[in-house]
């Protein structure tokens, strides 16, 4: 690998490194184990050159195949759950899903309601919020067309906040 290319690695992995773990822990349920399957992806980045053309959303698709590739050799009966947000509250409060929330309680429950949500919506959050990333990213990522994508996300912030409305 040339200095260039541990460059362009280190930057995404500096920018981008808590929506990696985010995504990773969407399949595996654990941070530790999230960690771990992000430093996997990034030592056979490290081995590799050609990163397509959007480097980003290449990283995260091979951090997300990591974490497939992990949860296969893992039997199932050891899963371990943490949430999402385990002491992630503050970016949670940043992001688009909070809009509207008013106190720490309507938080918790919004970030339980999140917990909730089938692993690739859940992905789909971390990837738009946590990585920043765009619709047209995440489908080359999840490998669905933009417009299901963006449909998707609506669809879900829309079902989280009347959660959010129902509960207050």
């Amino acid at each position: 690998m040339t200095l260039n290319g541990t460059k362009i690695l280190a930057d995404v992995y500096h920018k981008y490194r808590e929506a990696l773990v985010g995504l990773a822990q969407t399949f595996l349920g654990c941070r530790h184990a999230a960690e771990d399957a992000v430093h996997e992806a990034f030592a056979k980045l490290c081995q590799n050159q050609t990163w397509g053309n959007d480097t980003v959303a290449y990283v995260f698709t091979s951090v997300r195949n990591a974490a497939i590739n992990q949860l296969r050799r893992r039997n199932s009966q050891d899963r371990l759950h943490e949430s999402l947000f385990n002491g992630r509250h503050r970016e949670l409060e940043t992001g688009d899903l909070s809009k509207g929330v008013a106190n720490r309680e309507e938080l918790d429950f919004l970030a339980a309601a999140v917990d909730r949500l089938e692993p690739n919506e859940k992905q789909l959050i971390v990837l738009k919020l946590y990585g920043g990333l765009t619709f047209d990213q995440i489908g080359q990522i999840m490998d669905l067309p933009l417009k299901t994508v963006a449909s998707r996300y609506r669809r879900m912030l829309e079902r989280l906040q009347i959660e959010l409305r129902e509960k207050v």
